[in-house]
């Protein structure tokens, strides 16, 4: 075989193990959620990583308008409570999880469906993540959720106002 087949398949065996960290890296970070793990979420992000929430438009999918942004690992983490509800239970469900190499940055692109306990509601969204490798792995760098709407039909704004109307 020669090198420059060794070197192309070397460099698609790469690409496919950093598409598998990256699903796994998105897959732990649910998984932090779920289990209220802040310092599990924590060790996932860039110290100057961010966080915003997004609103889609109901009319234009590709239209959304900025809710909400964090700026560093300890102010996403630490505004979980304040988003969600501090006595209040996210599960977050992922799926369709695509993701696109460049080097040592990625882009991530997932569906994400919500339940929440005991509030009742289900929310239906997309992650929208930037990522780096660093010496720890892949690394977020950034997460927009643009919220759909929740799947009882209403979309993200009504349904946002109904849920911080009970989530405590």
């Amino acid at each position: 075989m020669s090198q420059d087949r060794i070197a192309a398949l070397e460099a698609r065996i790469r690409e496919l193990e950093d598409k598998a960290a990256i699903a796994a890296l998105i897959d732990r970070y649910a998984q932090c959620i779920r289990m209220r793990d802040k310092r599990g979420c924590q060790a996932l992000l860039c110290d100057d990583a961010w966080f915003e929430l997004r609103h889609v438009d109901r009319h234009d999918p590709r239209l959304d308008t900025l809710i909400t942004r964090l700026e560093g690992s300890a102010a996403m983490v630490g505004g979980y409570d304040t988003e969600a509800g501090a006595a209040n239970s996210v599960w977050p469900m992922i799926h369709s999880v695509d993701v696109t190499i460049d080097g040592d940055r990625a882009e991530a692109l997932c569906v994400m469906a919500s339940a929440i306990w005991p509030v009742g509601q289900q929310f239906v969204g997309e992650y929208r993540d930037e990522l780096v490798r660093t010496e720890q792995g892949w690394r977020f760098r950034s997460r927009t959720y643009r919220m759909i709407g929740e799947v009882g039909g209403k979309f993200a704004t009504e349904a946002r106002e109904d849920y911080e109307a009970v989530k405590g």
